[in-house]
């Protein structure tokens, strides 16, 4: 059975009306339903306005889809009268009554964490179903969660973070934290540093994206791919029986650090 179901069709640095619609068209027509985007992708109106073309094409409903966004940083210093208004503008521009799942996308400080996930949770079994957040540590995540948790507030649903091989190793801390408290894992840059495994993997093992892909459903993460190429997606689709979970795991860091970012229709 193709992973399709199981993905998230990512658009980051896709800002074109073209782009969209091609990225997304490929996506649909691929099995995938789970999108994600964010207020500071500025693309929130290409997407709003592709899917209601898409969704007659496909035959399906918003319901057959859902939808993942975050609100930016730069948003989350404002004050709280102005986050309500860009929470408002986002449902405006994807042109939706709901949202599936809405995001920190990056911590702040600690008490202004606090202050937002107060603001989201007055959002929450009304017109957002999940809130969760993004890019958070795990000395970010455990302050919010004692708080949320002190104060009987909605639960962290899920957190997105940059999640590979190379730096598994470096995230043990705040993978298992996020499981003992059942807060689901998303990821990004999954192919990142993909041609510097066959000089790390014993005997020259040829890794592909499906294998990654694998490798990320193994440990029930939710990767995030993106891409503009279908030929690139085919691949990250395959059904493939070949995993190398063992070999993945064990990858030492050797000192690559995160946020290295690959164009969406390359590596």
């Amino acid at each position: 059975m193709s992973p399709s179901n199981k993905i998230t069709f990512g658009t980051y640095r896709i800002k074109t009306l073209d782009d969209i619609y091609n990225g997304l068209d490929i996506a649909l027509s691929n099995g995938i339903r789970y999108f994600d985007t964010a207020e500071l992708y500025k693309n929130h109106h290409l997407i709003g306005l592709v899917l209601n073309n898409l969704l007659d094409k496909y035959n399906i409903t918003r319901k057959d889809i859902k939808i993942t966004t975050k609100i930016s940083f730069k948003t989350l210093t404002l004050s709280n009268e102005d986050i309500i208004k860009s929470i408002d503008k986002i449902f405006d521009d994807l042109q939706i009554d709901y949202l599936d799942t809405l995001l920190i996308h990056a911590p702040t400080n600690d008490d202004n964490n606090k202050r937002i996930w107060s603001i989201l949770c007055n959002y929450t079994n009304k017109i957002i179903y999940n809130i969760g957040v993004s890019n958070f540590r795990y000395e970010h995540i455990k302050s919010l969660n004692e708080y949320i948790n002190i104060n009987q507030l909605t639960k962290i649903y899920i957190n997105q973070i940059e999640l590979n091989p190379f730096v598994f190793s470096r995230q043990k801390q705040l993978i298992e934290y996020c499981k003992e408290n059942d807060i689901l894992i998303s990821l990004y840059g999954l192919f990142y540093h993909l041609d510097k495994y066959i000089d790390i993997l014993p005997n020259n093992i040829s890794i592909k994206r499906n294998h990654l892909i694998k490798w990320s459903l193994f440990h029930n993460f939710i990767p995030n791919i993106k891409t503009l190429n279908k030929e690139i997606l085919d691949e990250i689709l395959c059904d493939s029986d070949n995993t190398y979970n063992d070999y993945l795991d064990n990858i030492e860091f050797n000192a690559i650090t995160g946020f290295q970012y690959t164009k969406y229709n390359t590596n």
